[in-house]
């Protein structure tokens, strides 16, 4: 059974051809390099804080697995803004937090109701797995968090985090998607696919046959064709986890 009717969802060229323009220049943004002294230590700080590894956070963040290391050793004179949002979300905290120190109203909010809040939410995924594939519901979650407001209320909702490297610039390993299975999903939208055997791969929505679906992954840019039969049910990403 499919999450739901996917005879119903046409193609449309128009938006497909819109998104992957936007995508494509995302992905070539030309982001600034920044550095203070400060950058350093704070993240030493703040991986000590989270009981966190240099290793496994340059890992989670899609990097290189000297990237934590070489910023706190001072061997990156330089890091790129890029290199540090990756950072502190694989950290769990906001870009702010980590260059400047400052802790928004909203981050704040957010720790407070976080801090408040049943940690209910379950997690799949390894954030430290390289394949672009992965077990969904072969066995217990990972972990649990809290409930973000964006799925109050919603039980059957889930969280996973992203694999490989298949998806980006749009979502990198180690992020934390919200998957909402009673959101209508519809072509052009970015979603999680649950096949048969188990497995699950993230991906983005681009045709629906009588016999095939049709999904485009974006490094490198290709289309892939899975069988109907082969996909148990395709979930609507709601969104990244952000704390």
């Amino acid at each position: 059974m499919f999450a739901h009717d996917l005879d119903c969802i046409g193609k449309n060229p128009n938006l497909q051809a819109s998104f992957f323009q936007s995508d494509k220049n995302m992905g070539k943004c030309d982001f600034p390099r920044i550095m203070t002294e400060e950058i350093p230590e704070r993240l030493a700080r703040l991986l000590k804080e989270r009981g966190l590894r240099m290793k496994p956070v340059s890992l989670a963040a899609g990097l290189g697995e000297t990237a934590v290391t070489d910023i706190i050793r001072r061997r990156a004179q330089s890091p790129r803004m890029e290199t540090l949002t990756k950072i502190a979300s694989a950290i769990g905290i906001s870009p702010q937090e980590l260059i400047h120190g400052e802790v928004s109203a909203r981050d704040k909010l957010h720790h407070s109701v976080t801090s408040e809040t049943q940690q209910d939410l379950p997690i799949y995924g390894d954030p430290n797995t390289m394949d672009n594939s992965f077990d969904l519901n072969a066995g217990r979650p990972i972990d649990f968090i809290a409930r973000p407001a964006i799925l109050a209320n919603n039980t059957k909702a889930f969280a996973c985090y992203v694999t490989g490297d298949a998806m980006q610039p749009r979502y990198y390993r180690g992020e934390l998607l919200l998957i909402d299975p009673v959101r209508p999903f519809q072509v052009t939208d970015f979603v999680l696919i649950e096949k048969t055997d188990g497995t699950a791969q993230i991906r983005l929505l681009n045709e629906i046959s009588k016999e095939t679906v049709t999904v485009t992954q974006l490094n490198p840019e290709q289309d892939q064709d899975i069988k109907r039969q082969d996909i148990k049910r395709i979930y609507k990403i709601a969104g990244s986890y952000d704390i």
